[in-house]
């Protein structure tokens, strides 16, 4: 085995991912790493302390449309960047197998899906979160299971760059 790929359920990839790593193989982990900062911060500091190799994937930045957002505000062609908003409202996730995506095991809509957005806010403005302000319920769609499925949050960057998303 030259390498370990993971892409199973949500609340799955932190066992996985430290048992792989512990046996040596390099990881691509599919988003999130995991449910909890603790979490990420047990698969990061094992894959420290083992020299070994995380690459998580998050798809977005593959896409042609975002890597040239991303060229042109590095390039400076659209002025210095300020501000980023993202409105999402959309269907009910798909549910996967055995419905995890719509229950706790998938760490909420947060987690599932709009990871996806905060990780290009991060990318486009190249900087590090200082200060993030959150508001969610669980209101909405996923009423019965208490996943998260709707929420405004504001990021602040080092760079004095904002973002916003409302999930709905």
């Amino acid at each position: 085995i030259d390498a370990a790929v993971i892409a199973t359920p949500n609340d799955t990839h932190h066992g996985i991912a430290l048992d792989c790593l512990r046996a040596g193989l390099p990881v691509f982990l599919e988003k999130p790493v995991g449910l909890t900062l603790g979490e990420f911060d047990e698969i990061y500091e094992e894959g420290k302390r083992l020299g070994g190799i995380v690459q998580v994937g998050v798809e977005l930045r593959f896409s042609p449309l975002m890597q040239e957002i991303n060229r042109r505000l590095a390039q400076g062609e659209v002025g210095r960047l300020r501000q980023m908003w993202c409105k999402e409202y959309r269907p009910p996730l798909r549910p996967g197998e055995g419905g995890w995506r719509v229950s706790r095991r998938s760490g909420g809509a947060l987690l599932e899906k709009s990871v996806h957005h905060f990780d290009l806010f991060n990318w486009f403005a190249a900087s590090r979160p200082t200060l993030v302000s959150a508001f969610g319920g669980t209101d909405v769609v996923y009423r019965e299971s208490g996943v998260i499925d709707n929420a405004v949050v504001i990021v602040e960057y080092a760079n004095d760059v904002r973002a916003a998303l409302q999930l709905g």
